[in-house]
């Protein structure tokens, strides 16, 4: 009996690594609904976090972007954010740190944000779009910035192009009914729309614009991860588990649970989406590339380090 306990002991500081003789800490993770979040959900549901000594308490809400400030106002110590917004609050001086990767839209995988008009509609094209009006979930954010980058590319002028903000579960309706003519949208709402034949692929903003798109990084106060770094290494740890995890299973039947359990969005629908490819490494050049778009478009002055803003852990 005691040498079973023994043995039973050591494998679980095996598994636990350097993280078992570590005490627990209590952190706070920024969360939302979306599929970009899958890291995250993973990491607290299957234990990596807890494994690594840590108690994470997720604090959720419905809009990431509406969340991200709360990371400086010291409400979590972490959150999975949208790049645009995190280069736009370094520009404006918030201290943020990218401290590991999230989500990439990759070619010539999926594209998960295309650009739907209506099937019956005039838009077959992207110069098709001049003289008519596009709908994007948020101004100036990550779709906003390459639907224009994307026109631009395709030798659209901009400036015959109406951009309106229309939140995502409410373009399809938007776009049926008349209101616009095209919508930026993302999954399910892309995926729906085109099953119920309604709406129609004009093209692929992220994909068509550069081969590799960094949708979401992991963000941390500068201060904090500078005065914390025992904690932020081990939660990169427990959050690249996370990555993997939702990697390796994000098309087959455990991913397909995982997306449908925070998202509540129909199993059915889950398997046929989009989904985004969950690296390992933050691509920096990925990042500078969409930081050279965000000047180009008047969304910063002029370019960031960006290595300067990777803090390794």
């Amino acid at each position: 009996m005691i040498l079973d306990i023994k043995r039973a002991l050591l494998v679980s500081l095996v598994g636990l690594g350097t993280a078992a003789h570590a005490a627990e800490v209590a952190v706070k993770v920024g969360v939302s609904p979306i599929i970009d979040m899958a890291q995250t959900y993973a990491a607290v549901g299957n234990g990596y976090f807890r494994q690594e000594g840590l108690d994470v308490e997720a604090i959720a809400g419905g809009n990431i972007v509406a969340l991200l400030p709360g990371l400086p106002a010291g409400q979590f110590q972490f959150i999975a954010a949208p790049i645009v917004t995190v280069l736009q609050g370094v520009a404006s001086g918030i201290k943020f740190r990218i401290i590991g990767p999230g989500s990439a839209i990759v070619a010539p995988s999926p594209d998960i944000s295309p650009i739907v008009a209506r099937a019956d509609g005039p838009i077959r094209n992207p110069k098709d779009l001049e003289g008519r009006t596009l709908a994007v979930p948020s101004l100036n954010g990550n779709l906003w910035l390459y639907s224009r980058a994307y026109l631009e590319k395709k030798g659209v002028d901009l400036a015959k192009v109406r951009i309106l903000e229309v939140p995502f579960p409410q373009q399809f309706d938007a776009l049926v009914s008349g209101r616009i003519d095209a919508a930026s949208m993302t999954e399910p709402f892309a995926t729906r729309a085109t099953e119920s034949g309604k709406g129609r692929i004009v093209g692929y903003p992220y994909t068509e614009t550069q081969p590799v798109f960094v949708s979401v990084v992991l963000v941390a106060m500068a201060d904090w991860a500078q005065q914390n770094p025992d904690t932020v290494r081990r939660f990169v740890r427990a959050y690249l588990r996370g990555q993997a995890y939702a990697n390796l299973h994000k098309k087959d039947a455990e991913g397909v649970k995982l997306i449908s359990s925070y998202t509540k969005l129909d199993p059915a629908v889950v398997g046929k989406i989009a989904v985004p490819d969950f690296p390992q490494t933050v691509d920096i050049k990925a990042i500078e590339e969409t930081a050279r778009l965000m000047v180009r478009h008047g969304l910063l002055k002029s370019a960031p380090d960006i290595k300067a803003l990777v803090h390794v852990p």
